[in-house]
């Protein structure tokens, strides 16, 4: 019953907000598990408005904090492939014969 990453269940005859309440806590945990995209979920915290703005400023501080950890993840495994690609050459003495 909501803009979810797939199609399962995106469509019900009750309606979401009007048939029934629902809990941002719903939203947060979707995004949480990859299931909802970040600006549908701003969306869908607007259309809920319980304790919107601190929800809101949490989502784009964990947003941010996200960013952050997969752009260090992404440095660390280039630093690791270039160090890794950089090692010195090992020199054997020439056997005789």
């Amino acid at each position: 019953m909501a803009p979810k990453v797939g199609s399962i269940k995106t469509f019900s005859s009750v309606r979401p907000y009007k048939d029934f309440a629902v809990s941002p806590e719903w939203i947060t945990g979707m995004v949480q598990a990859e299931k909802m995209e970040f600006e549908d979920e701003l969306v869908e915290m607007t259309k809920c408005g319980k304790g919107y703005q601190r929800r809101v400023a949490d989502l784009k501080a964990w947003r941010q904090g996200k960013m952050e950890l997969e752009l260090q993840a992404h440095v660390d495994a280039e630093q690791a492939f270039h160090a890794a690609s950089n090692l010195a050459f090992h020199r054997y003495p020439q056997s005789p014969g």
